[in-house]
């Protein structure tokens, strides 16, 4: 418990010596697929906390979506960020590999959980600071990430691991709007 403990506190103040630590645990393909789907089924009851307990749109106009539903759909959307992350950082010079981007994507996933506890908790409190603070968490869940996906892919700036990021976010939103544009939704619709 004391290792966890400090690797989370390491990874909001170091993010890059966190990472370090993150991937020298040893971890194969079933570890890390485990972790992930985990993660994201917690991730999914902490959204369905933070909505009251009640089904979640993801688009607008759209049927509100069970947990087992949106933990398959967001499951799949970040291996899909992740394997595109990983291959935009290959053209800036990385060498990540897919299954240390899974581990890394899994504890950046438990950090965003802790993170929207954190929030939940302030809300009982007080809803303009926990509003604040979220703006605040949000800058520093970046600058962590970035600093995971620095060391993940081999890159040496977080400036350009933000880089691979949304190049990869802005190319899967245009390829994801014209999926929808082409399975029946109106480009309408989805805008507003």
């Amino acid at each position: 418990m004391n290792f966890t403990v400090n690797l989370v506190v390491e990874s909001f103040r170091n993010p890059n010596v966190a990472a370090q630590r993150v991937l020298a645990i040893k971890h194969d393909l079933n570890l890390s697929i485990s972790a992930y789907a985990l993660s994201i089924i917690i991730s999914i009851v902490t959204l369905f906390g933070f909505n009251g307990l009640q089904l979640v749109n993801i688009l607008p106009g759209s049927t509100p979506l069970s947990p087992f539903i949106l933990v398959a759909v967001m499951g799949t959307a970040n291996l899909v960020v992740i394997y595109f992350v990983m291959l935009i950082g290959r053209g800036f010079g990385g060498n990540g590999q897919l299954i240390d981007g899974i581990w890394i994507f899994s504890w950046l996933q438990v950090l965003q959980i802790i993170i929207q506890i954190g929030q939940m908790v302030l809300m009982l409190v007080s809803v303009s600071l926990a509003t604040f603070l979220s703006l605040v968490a949000s800058v520093i869940w970046l600058w962590v990430m970035f600093g995971f996906v620095a060391v993940w892919l081999g890159l040496h700036s977080k400036l350009i691991s933000a880089l691979c990021f949304l190049i990869a976010i802005f190319c899967l939103s245009i390829g994801f709007s014209i999926l929808l544009v082409f399975i029946g939704f109106n480009p309408e619709v989805i805008a507003s």
